[in-house]
């Protein structure tokens, strides 16, 4: 955010003409050129950024898909896809809407239908869905961002 802040800082300066420079704005103008550095460190910023973003997710997905295969009940799969969904509605604010109460009332049920082996899983499982959301702000789940 610091680069592009000092980017549209350069930009909002009187103008600086580069004696001699012909071309683009970006090279006859000092304060042009400038901002224009402080956008390529912003875009390589955002380049890493995704890239740790990725590996996140198929770190979550890999490990997401390990629990699942070691557990037969499709319950513990849809308790963390719960989990995820009241995640995001926090984030969002609205962790005491209707929504928010229907799901945790959706996921009581279906935490006492597992067994111990699947409730380990389901809290292994939402511990990584928590982890991801802290670490990225991304809604868990949402592979759209």
């Amino acid at each position: 955010m610091s680069e592009l802040v000092s980017a549209q800082s350069s930009l909002n300066m009187h103008a600086d003409p580069i004696p001699g420079a012909t071309g683009y704005v970006s090279e006859t103008d000092a304060n042009v050129k400038h901002a224009m550095e402080h956008i390529h460190a912003a875009f390589e910023l955002l380049d890493r950024a995704w890239k740790a973003r990725e590996a996140d997710r198929t770190k979550f997905h890999r490990a997401q898909q390990k629990l699942s295969e070691r557990s037969p009940n499709t319950g513990c799969a849809e308790y963390a896809g719960a989990a995820a969904a009241l995640l995001a509605l926090d984030r969002r604010g609205l962790s005491e809407s209707d929504e928010a109460e229907a799901l945790r009332d959706s996921m009581d049920a279906r935490w006492y239908g597992m067994s111990g082996a699947d409730q380990a899983h389901a809290r292994a499982l939402v511990a990584l869905l928590a982890e991801r959301f802290e670490k990225t702000g991304h809604d868990p789940g949402d592979e759209d961002r």
